[in-house]
């Protein structure tokens, strides 16, 4: 389990901020992936890969670059991830 806590403000006066935590849960199956109709973007990656991922250990980019994760839908949408896992 993986935790990620971020801070979310508008640009009002006064300016407002509210505070979220993410809690990541990996539990390995061998299930391939589901992706619903509401889904914009589907990250593919091992457990491992992705917990290089959320430790900094492996660079997103280039965990695309060699195939360690794939990505299904919007690039835009995954690519806003990386400043989230660095």
């Amino acid at each position: 389990m993986d935790t990620l806590t971020y801070e979310v403000c508008d640009n009002g006066s006064p300016v407002l901020c509210d505070t979220a935590e993410v809690i990541i849960t990996i539990t390995p199956v061998n299930d391939p992936p589901i992706a619903d109709d509401e889904a914009d973007t589907v990250i593919i990656a091992t457990e491992e890969d992705f917990a290089a991922l959320m430790a900094g250990d492996l660079n997103p980019m280039g965990a695309v670059m060699m195939g360690k994760v794939k990505i299904k839908g919007d690039m835009a949408v995954a690519m806003k991830l990386q400043s989230l896992m660095s």
